[in-house]
């Protein structure tokens, strides 16, 4: 299933998160697949993001979709096709 529009996502992440970087190689991944607008927040960048998020990490959020650790490839690839068949 491909979308035209592009698909807004969210990640939450901080340096030296070994579990952010395998989320960082699956939106990769799935961005190869679905057309994705990524965007990447340090949440050590803003005192008010790192309150929310520091004990949550990795976290994605797109299309009102908020996941949080332990995030899979299944998940976040069954939340795009939500998202996609929303959009059409």
């Amino acid at each position: 299933m491909n979308t035209t529009a592009p698909i807004p996502v969210t990640f939450y992440t901080k340096p030296g998160c070994h579990l952010c970087e395998d989320v960082a190689e699956e939106l990769e991944v799935l961005s190869e697949q679905w057309p994705l607008e990524i965007t990447t927040v340090d949440i050590a960048s803003d005192f008010e993001i790192h309150h929310k998020y520091w004990d949550k990490i990795p976290v994605v959020v797109m299309g009102g979709h908020t996941l949080t650790a332990p995030i899979t490839l299944d998940l976040m690839r069954a939340a795009i096709v939500r998202i996609a068949q929303q959009m059409v």
